[in-house]
């Protein structure tokens, strides 16, 4: 999907559909029941008892300016203990196969499957298995109707960013990238952190400034996180808790030294990307998001970040954080969600020294390994032509 220069150019003079006064409204506004759901998914089952009384009765004034790190009005934990019992039932074999077996019975109701019924034919051990559609029901909180209909749009969406010959079968770093992924995946905008927070859940790492930025390269962005992702979800010791319990966004510019102009063709370009990640990527992959934490260091972030709220949708508002402070402000903050400092990238003021060259190549290896290699000099290349996030003249291209 490609933008108008002149969208490019000027959206940074309109005023933002929703803004932070918009959000404190609607937290406000929120029903007890979905403040429960996002208070579990923001803390983790793990942190429920260690919330202190402070974080759950703080309520939002909205007739002052909004704070730049929302606090949602959460409720009593025996409230919170009570929904989750309620909403997420203890997985059983039995309860699973009758859940799989309604899925099984949506996706016959659902007309238009091209996609997914050419995957059945060309793999049905792997479109087929119990292991990968309990992905989707865990993903749409056992609700099997929507988890069909999201298995559906999943593999369309396959379809079409990485091509039917590889659609249909498990994907390998770095072998089924694109040679227009090369930027984008060398230089890692988006990571898979090492460490899993205090209550468990998968950390991704989106650092703008790691970006392929040009604005004809929001596929190669696409194709980056679609593997991301699946490395927290297929980890074969961890991703069936990474699946009930979600995963954690924190997201930041990294750019505050990049010239004016720079900056707003680079946010611009962050923009258009968004607008697909939002509408689209997020609907589709068997990814619950159980809280994200976005860096503003600055106007120009802020402002993106207010244009992005739109396009986020209730669900995930509801589930976000906002930091302008200091180092350490920032850091302290984090921890209250369960997010220590070692587990935060040397990039934001953390002690975590990730290697993303190295965890590349080793996922790379993992992936040959578990799937088949497939590997060519081109794919190998993908890694050490940019092995220190390095070809910044590409990365600011428009």
């Amino acid at each position: 999907m490609l933008f108008s220069s002149k969208w490019v150019k000027s959206w940074w003079h309109q005023e933002p559909e929703f803004n932070f006064d918009h959000l404190v409204n609607e937290h406000a506004n929120m029903s007890p029941e979905k403040l429960t759901q996002a208070a579990r998914d923001l803390y983790g089952q793990e942190l429920e008892n260690e919330i202190g009384d402070e974080n759950i009765t703080d309520e939002m004034d909205i007739d002052d300016a909004p704070p730049p790190r929302q606090r949602m009005p959460y409720p009593p934990l025996n409230e919170m203990e009570q929904q989750r019992q309620h909403q997420n039932p203890n997985e059983t074999p039995a309860k699973l196969k009758l859940l799989l077996a309604q899925m099984d019975q949506a996706l016959e109701v659902i007309q238009e499957k091209e996609s997914y019924e050419l995957g059945v034919f060309s793999n049905p051990d792997y479109l087929e298995s119990e292991k990968f559609r309990t992905m989707f029901l865990r993903s749409d909180n056992y609700n099997p109707q929507a988890a069909a209909k999201r298995m559906v749009l999943y593999w369309d969406r396959k379809v079409n960013l990485f091509g039917v010959d590889k659609a249909f079968r498990p994907l390998r770093i770095p072998t089924d990238f694109q040679p227009q992924d090369e930027t984008a995946a060398a230089n890692g905008g988006f990571r898979l952190l090492p460490d899993r927070d205090e209550a468990g859940r998968a950390i991704i790492f989106s650092y703008r400034r790691y970006y392929d930025n040009r604005h004809d390269r929001i596929d190669s962005m696409l194709r980056l996180f679609w593997c991301i992702a699946h490395a927290a979800l297929d980890d074969p010791e961890e991703g069936d808790d990474v699946q009930k319990d979600g995963i954690v966004g924190i997201t930041a510019n990294g750019m505050d030294d990049i010239a004016a102009d720079s900056m707003l063709q680079a946010c611009s370009n962050h923009l258009q990307f968004y607008t697909v990640f939002y509408n689209d990527l997020l609907h589709v992959l068997p990814v619950k998001v159980a809280g994200i934490h976005m860096f503003a260091p600055n106007p120009w972030v802020k402002l993106l970040i207010e244009h992005v709220l739109k396009l986020q949708g209730p669900h995930i508002r509801a589930r976000l954080q906002i930091y302008d402070g200091t180092t350490e402000e920032n850091l302290e903050n984090l921890e209250d969600y369960g997010i220590t400092p070692d587990m935060v990238p040397a990039e934001l003021g953390g002690a975590l020294d990730f290697n993303y060259h190295d965890w590349f190549m080793r996922k790379g290896a993992e992936d040959a390994a578990r799937y088949g290699t497939g590997m060519t000099s081109s794919s190998n290349n993908t890694t050490a032509k940019h092995a220190n996030h390095g070809d910044n003249d590409k990365m600011w291209e428009s």
